[in-house]
């Protein structure tokens, strides 16, 4: 049978549950496509059969954005007054998973997909007392694990609270780079901040893998790829060999179209080789997941 997120979706029964469910993608270098993994792996695992709860962590918002036509004010659930001139967070606001004991309510999209939504206000949350804050939302996560099967952490590319938060709460790492040389760099700072926290919070924060993405193929048949985009994916197996997640992710106008209109990559091309490759990864990453919940049993 054609391997496809629908063909998956029917056998709910055989589905593996992580007990480590908090996935944060993560990456220090900008446009490495951190927000389109972290949202494809969402809506897949949702059609799987799987509670998800995907949360973004960034002031840009552009998790939050991709679910609502271009232009359109967020819902009154993450923006209570999206005109007002002042800051009103909704129930679904990140912003309460960094206060002290506040409700947070996750507003869902669709049967088994739920969202945590974030706009540029969040950017103060930068400037507070960092222990305080990382500590109130590592609180807000382990309610919220009661209630879903996994978690997803959209992250923002700069090291501030915030970052520090994902990481001080997440259980699993997943760094998205392309096949270049400041992403190479991306995923050294990368690994160096999420590691440093790891220790200062004494965590089992670990390394799941590295999405290769955006690559661009020259001849198909062969899977060759730009010699440059070649040159770096030797560079990165030479480095961190088993760690390089399968399948890489392909350029895709198909990825674009479906943003542009706020429809999910896996209902809008449902029998695409992209929805192909991003539910291989999807299984891919549970897979390695199960293996280590299971060596360490």
């Amino acid at each position: 049978e054609e391997l496809s997120v629908h063909a998956l979706s029917r056998n709910t029964d055989n589905l593996f549950y992580p007990q480590r469910k908090v996935i944060s993608v993560s990456s220090q270098k900008g446009g490495v496509g951190k927000t389109t993994i972290a949202s494809i792996l969402a809506s897949i695992y949702a059609h799987m059969g799987y509670k998800t709860l995907v949360i973004d962590m960034d002031p840009q918002g552009n998790l939050t954005e991709q679910y609502y036509q271009e232009d359109d004010d967020f819902p009154s659930e993450i923006l209570s007054d999206p005109d007002g001139d002042e800051f009103m967070p909704g129930p679904a606001h990140v912003w309460n998973m960094f206060l002290d004991n506040e409700d947070v309510i996750p507003l869902q999209l669709s049967e088994n997909l739920y969202l945590v939504g974030s706009s540029l206000d969040l950017a103060d949350i930068q400037l507070g007392d960092s222990d305080e804050v990382i500590n109130n939302f590592h609180n807000s996560i382990e309610k919220l694990k009661k209630e879903y099967d996994i978690i997803i952490l959209d992250t923002l590319p700069s090291f501030g609270n915030a970052l520090a938060a994902a990481h001080r709460s997440a259980d699993w790492l997943v760094i998205p780079s392309e096949l270049a040389r400041f992403s190479k760099k991306g995923i050294t700072y990368q690994l160096r901040t999420a590691m440093n926290t790891k220790q200062l919070y004494k965590t089992d924060l670990a390394l799941l893998g590295i999405v290769i993405n955006k690559i661009t193929y020259t001849n198909r048949k062969s899977n060759e790829l730009l010699r440059i985009q070649e040159n770096y994916r030797e560079l990165l197996a030479d480095q961190y060999g088993d760690l390089l997640l399968s399948p890489a992710i392909k350029t895709a106008t198909s990825i674009v179209e479906s943003q542009a209109i706020g429809t999910p990559l896996i209902e809008y091309a449902p029998k695409s080789e992209t929805s192909l490759q991003f539910t291989q990864l999807a299984q891919e990453i549970l897979r390695r997941i199960k293996a280590e919940e299971e060596n360490h049993a």
